[in-house]
């Protein structure tokens, strides 16, 4: 018998973010995609790193270059992840919407990932992955996506470090509760 994916439920809402952080390395993440759809196809990230040659902003065409570069020569691109479509998927505690907007959502094997990149030139703090790897769990647990925690990772592409739990921390729920319920109080004093 054919285990249905959790992962498959992500697809309600398709969407392509525009966040700041995503929109200063688009190009380099759009590159990775379509390596991943080829198949792991080199093509792709040498076709990337020429229509990064045209952004006309010096810092973010050498910072496009740089995340493609360090994709191409890091573990994580050996990896034979098969894409599905990224989606948004939220949850709210109270008036605080928790958004969760991971850049690659995808199928290893047999298994289903959530994936999040550190694009940064800076190693990322082991427990701020941790702690977003719990609070994505919470999120898609809100959602009614039924996913093991350990199919989500924050891969840190600065050091190769992949980021994984194996459950999720009560105190990490707790504190997440608890600062939503300061932000609700503090909003409308802001």
């Amino acid at each position: 018998m054919s285990r249905k994916s959790p992962i498959r439920q992500l697809q309600v809402k398709s969407t392509t973010s525009d966040s700041a952080r995503r929109g200063l390395i688009r190009e380099s993440l759009t590159g990775i995609r379509k390596y991943f759809r080829g198949g792991n196809d080199a093509a792709q990230l040498k076709t990337a790193l020429g229509a990064i040659q045209s952004i006309g902003i010096e810092s973010r065409r050498l910072n496009n270059a740089r995340v493609l570069e360090t994709f191409g020569a890091s573990d994580f691109s050996k990896r034979g992840l098969v894409l599905q479509p990224t989606a948004k998927v939220r949850a709210s505690i109270g008036d605080v919407e928790l958004r969760l907007s991971p850049e690659l959502i995808a199928r290893e094997g047999n298994d289903d990932r959530v994936v999040f990149l550190n694009c940064r030139a800076a190693k990322l703090d082991s427990e701020t992955a941790i702690v977003t790897v719990e609070i994505a769990h919470w999120v898609l647990e809100q959602y009614g996506i039924k996913m093991g925690i350990a199919g989500i990772e924050y891969v840190d592409l600065f050091t190769g470090t992949v980021h994984r739990t194996k459950k999720r921390r009560p105190a990490t729920t707790k504190a997440m509760l608890q600062n939503a319920k300061i932000i609700t109080a503090l909003w409308p004093t802001l």
